[in-house]
């Protein structure tokens, strides 16, 4: 077991070699992507299922012709097709300046599409054959189809959820609330929602492809016990802190050293445990990373969802963080039995591959983790 009650953070980095056994996770065909969107002229382009640049879908909802048009559009190798120009002014009389909210629920092969709840377009067969798939999402705008007008909306509230042990579990979401950093590669934010009125042009969602999770069994006996994950190096990291002394309750101080900047928020976790839950006693955590969102486990309760828009995550070197830095200061927590595990998509099955990259049980006189002692 790992004593960082002394010392700063020390960490080690992931290896690419498999350390112990593999397992196979099933790829997400089951999901649903939801936004609020307000069109500014012409249409609004929302693009899901990218693969890449060159093969996606575009569900565009378009007001050029004085109706409302639902123009389902695929793209396939750079090939793009409209499927249909659907009507559906009877349904919903899309408004320019006014916000509604667009759902897409895809099941395997079959996408619905509701706009403000109502149902504009019931399981529509993926056009391209099997099931739509799992990828990033964009937002496209291009010259109208009868001017030199520029397509414009305004997008807001993203979210990308599935399923999975009956739960919701939210894959990607962004509210914008960052003017100058935001998980989209184009675009504007302006009054808090992202502005996409680029031209030919289309604002992807950015991922870093990173996913991975890191578990310990972590003993807090003191204070504070601050968990690193992601680092590149010493100021580049992540550290999420379980923090029992700065507040009446216990709350996850989240860390993220950018260069010479940190920025902090904190959560509360009072809702799940009390201080005395926390102090003395061996709780199982996990911190599980996909694409942008940090989701953080004790002992399997989900305590914290946290969205990056900071496009550092990597799987890099992790570690654990004590500090001492003055009289009211003094962390001390106990690690054992730690795991960090890799995923990665089979490149012919699309089936994500998980492969433990790193483990460490403290057995047999084995530490692999500097300025620390084993107990």
């Amino acid at each position: 077991m790992l004593d960082s009650g002394w010392g700063e953070a020390k960490w080690i980095k992931a290896t690419n070699l498999k350390q112990g056994e593999t397992s196979t996770e099933t790829s997400i065909t089951d999901y649903t992507i939801s936004m609020d969107f307000q069109l500014n002229d012409i249409s609004a382009g929302p693009c899901f299922g990218a693969k890449d640049a060159s093969n996606f879908f575009m569900w565009q909802i378009n007001i050029e012709t004085g109706k409302v048009r639902f123009r389902p559009h695929s793209w396939s190798n750079g090939n793009a097709v409209c499927h249909e120009n659907k009507d559906i002014t009877s349904l919903i009389n899309i408004q320019k300046g006014v916000t509604y909210t667009l759902r897409i629920d895809v099941k395997g092969d079959k996408a619905s599409t509701y706009i403000n709840d109502i149902l504009i377009d019931a399981d529509r067969i993926n056009p391209r054959g099997g099931n739509y798939g799992y990828g990033n999402l964009g937002f496209r705008s291009a010259k109208a189809e009868t001017s030199e007008t520029i397509e414009s909306a305004s997008f807001d509230n993203v979210k990308l959820t599935t399923i999975e042990q009956n739960t919701e579990k939210i894959l990607f979401e962004e509210q914008f609330s960052n003017s100058s950093n935001f998980s989209f590669t184009a675009g504007t934010v302006v009054n808090g929602r992202l502005l996409v009125n680029m031209g030919n042009a289309i604002a992807w969602q950015k991922t870093g492809n990173a996913r991975f999770s890191l578990e310990t069994d972590m003993t807090l006996l003191n204070q504070n016990a601050g968990i690193i994950f992601g680092a590149t190096d010493i100021n580049n990291m992540y550290m999420w802190s379980i923090n029992t002394k700065d507040q009446p309750y216990p709350f996850i101080r989240r860390h993220i050293f950018s260069g010479s900047n940190i920025l902090t928020s904190d959560v509360s976790i009072a809702a799940y445990y009390t201080k005395e839950n926390l102090i003395g006693k061996e709780h199982h955590i996990k911190i599980n990373v996909e694409n942008n969102i940090i989701n953080t486990y004790i002992d399997n309760v989900l305590v914290d969802t946290y969205s990056d828009t900071n496009g550092l995550l990597i799987n890099g070197y992790i570690g654990f963080r004590a500090y001492n830095g003055d009289n009211n200061t003094d962390e001390i927590a106990l690690y054992d039995n730690i795991k960090l595990t890799n995923y990665t998509a089979n490149s012919i099955t699309g089936v994500l591959d998980s492969v433990i990259t790193f483990s460490e049980n403290f057995e047999n006189g084995s530490n692999a983790f500097e300025g620390s002692e084993t107990v």
